[in-house]
């Protein structure tokens, strides 16, 4: 079972809009998330600890996703969050 973290904004998630695309970034990896608050404008970090393999992980995703009227990215746990972001924000089409 992976846990990941959440980053918060008071009781919501704290989405980013890059290029259009609303998204949340979640991580297994706390620390990163914890040193990242203010890339995200958060003030607090969440856990979920569900197994992604099964439904009920799918499903705790959707929720988030739904919550924030975008999308959930899982972070690669090889690569720190802003080198992530920068990437998004280069990579991403614009929306129009």
């Amino acid at each position: 079972m992976t846990r990941y973290y959440i980053p918060f904004s008071g009781r919501s998630p704290a989405a980013l809009d890059i290029n259009g695309h609303r998204l949340l970034i979640v991580s297994s990896d706390q620390r990163d998330i914890e040193e990242s608050l203010a890339l995200f404008g958060a003030d607090t970090v969440k856990s979920i600890d569900r197994d992604l393999a099964r439904d009920d992980g799918h499903v705790v995703l959707e929720k988030l996703a739904d919550s924030i009227k975008g999308d959930v990215v899982i972070a690669p746990e090889d690569e720190p969050l802003e080198a992530i972001l920068t990437d998004l924000q280069e990579e991403l089409p614009w929306l129009q």
